[in-house]
């Protein structure tokens, strides 16, 4: 049954449909962010607001041109207009400045690896039709082959994950019993950011950072920031060969998603047999919700499919994955931001039919 003329189709029924069309196919807010990003703006009215002709002088650019622009990001909810012709950043311009941890910067500015996502993203119709990663369509390689490939690209994936993994870790440290893990293994924990912080906010605990060799070469200024490097140990590898033994908890933050399932169940499965009796598995992922509610997995969805190949996941699509991987999900726990914890732990020998079952 359809709903009648009155009645909610979905989150955005309140707003009129052609407000709703143009926001989806706005092509005016990427270059007006980058715009003041780039040019320095962002950091020019961090310290407290500023006037469009004190912005204009102190980055050399037009005053009236600046003024427009900010009026229109002040309507996107990035800056927020205190007079006349002034400015001050909001919560969400906050995460542009340069000198905050995990900025993301990135995300306005161009560089490489932007452009390269958005090429491959207006490839989407070849992802549609086969279903295959529309990157590998557009360059020829897998980008984590162009990522090893190319020092450029590297550098910036690197400064994107390290900005992203403080932003996780802010969301997930109040979230979870870390306390009770001696020894925590980082599974693809790239330069170490997550696993730095926990263990710089739990001092008795102690950490393996597992990634490719290129990967956790560049991770000890990370730990020697955080003041840990003593307390963690830093072990090379690939994990679709084999992981770290010992761990009491290994840690797969934002892993499983790069890979269609059957790469993400051989991950998984090798935590397991790393694992000595007693030990757990903590997923840091976004979890997909039912419905059409909005919610960041959904965006992030698209790009992983055209850029890897890899997916969100729902809880139920979880489940039946720790399954197949001889981990039985036990919980699944909000964190502060948009990412949940999803615990496991090696299933026994009775849930192993289960397992089977869902192969």
């Amino acid at each position: 049954m359809r709903p009648g003329p009155e009645e909610p189709v979905g989150a955005h029924a309140a707003v009129p449909a052609a407000e709703v069309l143009a926001t989806l196919t706005d092509y005016i807010t990427r270059p007006a962010l980058e715009a003041v990003t780039a040019l320095g703006i962002i950091d020019v009215v961090a310290p407290g607001p500023r006037t469009a002709e004190d912005i204009a002088s102190a980055t050399r650019a037009n005053a009236a041109a600046v003024y427009r622009v900010l009026r229109y990001l002040a309507s996107k909810g990035v800056f927020t207009q205190v007079g006349d012709r002034a400015f001050a950043l909001t919560e969400v311009g906050e995460l542009l400045r340069s000198d905050v941890p995990g900025s993301m910067r990135y995300i306005a500015i161009r560089n490489e690896s932007r452009d390269r996502g958005d090429l491959a993203m207006r490839e989407l119709r070849y992802t549609l039709e086969t279903g295959l990663p529309a990157y590998e369509h557009v360059f020829g390689e897998s980008l984590f082959a162009a990522i090893q490939r190319d020092p450029e690209l590297r550098a910036d994936w690197h400064a994107q994950m390290r900005a992203h993994g403080h932003r996780v870790a802010a969301a997930i440290l109040p979230s979870f019993e870390w306390d009770e893990f001696a020894t925590v293994v980082d599974v693809g924990g790239n330069t170490g950011v997550v696993l730095a912080s926990l263990l710089k906010a739990h001092p008795s605990m102690r950490g393996i950072l597992f990634d490719l060799p290129e990967v956790v070469e560049e991770a000890a200024p990370v730990l020697e920031a955080h003041g840990v490097a003593g307390r963690c140990e830093v072990v090379a590898g690939d994990f679709f060969a084999a992981v770290p033994d010992g761990g009491d908890l290994y840690v797969l933050s934002q892993i499983l998603h790069d890979w269609d399932d059957a790469r993400a169940s051989t991950i998984l499965a090798n935590c397991v047999r790393a694992m000595k009796p007693g030990s757990r598995v903590a997923v840091i992922e976004q979890v997909v919700p039912p419905g059409d509610l909005p919610h960041p997995s959904k965006r992030i969805d698209l790009a992983l499919m055209v850029n890897f190949g890899g997916q969100e996941r729902s809880e139920s699509e979880f489940r039946v994955l720790f399954a197949q991987s001889g981990v039985e999900l036990s919980r699944v726990i909000p964190s502060a931001g948009s990412w949940s914890i999803l615990e496991g732990m090696p299933l026994d020998a009775g849930s192993s039919i289960l397992a089977a079952s869902l192969a």
